[in-house]
């Protein structure tokens, strides 16, 4: 499907297993031209495909799918922006909340693979942004700074970078390549952590915004974004934190990349993590 969809047009339904099946993307039309969504206004308007990207004024205010008797109220539901929604169902057509979000957290990839051109919404960048800021955080500092960097702020920045590997004489080739690294993708996210009281509050406030980034990442995958967490030498750099304009105490954590995929990343065979239980006794007959 090329191009941007609108909520007049073709609206994605992904149908899951909850025992991790492979999704299987479903066209249907916002009007109901086939089964699957229906808008809960009588607008009696046509779908049309490709006719530009959503906007909140084109997303119903609910949207059912028809069998499942489910509704959700935009913009908290999972109305994806990029024209997908996601359900998850049980056997017995039973929403399954748990379910839904582990198999947007097993879809999540570091990934480039963007188009650098198209870009994205600013109202989806801001709930993006939102909704990160939940993440929890210690005595409620709310610690994170973010920073959207699009258009020639991109190419600024890289510039920036650039003339600090300049004054480290780093080999030309390298050099150039910062000055248009950060053009893969049309959304750049800087995100740093104010500083604690004391140190300790310091390290918790940068475990939250680690926290913040990650939930930020997940609303991207289900956005139908494709995302990609920078950190490295530039995080210390005295030029970025300039352009951003953060304070002298603040940590930069990372720099987000933020696009629409043009191309699936390669799967990831994620071991399963430790876990161990502790004052668990086992019971024999």
């Amino acid at each position: 499907m090329e191009g941007p969809v609108s909520a007049r047009g073709l609206v994605t339904l992904l149908h899951a297993s909850p025992v991790w099946s492979t999704p299987v993307e479903k066209p249907v039309g916002r009007h109901g031209d086939q089964p699957g969504l229906n808008c809960g206004n009588s607008c009696g308007k046509p779908s049309r495909v490709g006719q530009g990207p959503v906007s909140s004024g084109d997303i119903p205010s609910i949207m059912r799918p028809h069998e499942r008797k489910l509704s959700y109220p935009h913009p908290s539901g999972p109305l994806r922006v990029s024209g997908t929604v996601l359900t998850m169902t049980d056997p017995a057509g039973s929403l399954d909340p748990l379910s839904s979000f582990e198999t947007i957290a097993s879809l999540r990839r570091s990934s480039l693979r963007v188009d650098p051109d198209r870009a994205i919404p600013d109202e989806l960048v801001d709930r993006l942004i939102a909704v990160s800021a939940t993440a929890p955080n210690h005595r409620r500092t709310f610690p994170w700074r973010f920073r959207i960097i699009t258009g020639r702020g991109r190419a600024e920045l890289g510039e920036a970078l650039a003339q600090d590997l300049v004054e480290a004489n780093q080999p030309d080739a390298k050099i150039e390549k910062a000055r248009s690294k950060y053009l893969r993708a049309p959304v750049l996210i800087a995100v740093a952590s104010v500083a604690g009281e004391d140190t300790t509050m310091t390290a918790e406030n940068r475990d939250a915004v680690s926290a913040a980034i990650q939930t930020l990442l997940l609303g991207a995958t289900a956005a139908g974004l494709a995302s990609y967490w920078s950190t490295g030498a530039a995080m210390t750099s005295v030029r970025l934190r300039e352009f951003c304009g953060f304070d002298e105490t603040d940590t930069i954590v990372g720099l987000l990349y933020l696009g629409w995929p043009i191309g699936d990343p390669p799967p990831i065979d994620r071991p399963a993590p430790e876990s161990l239980r502790i004052g668990t006794t086992t019971q024999t007959s």
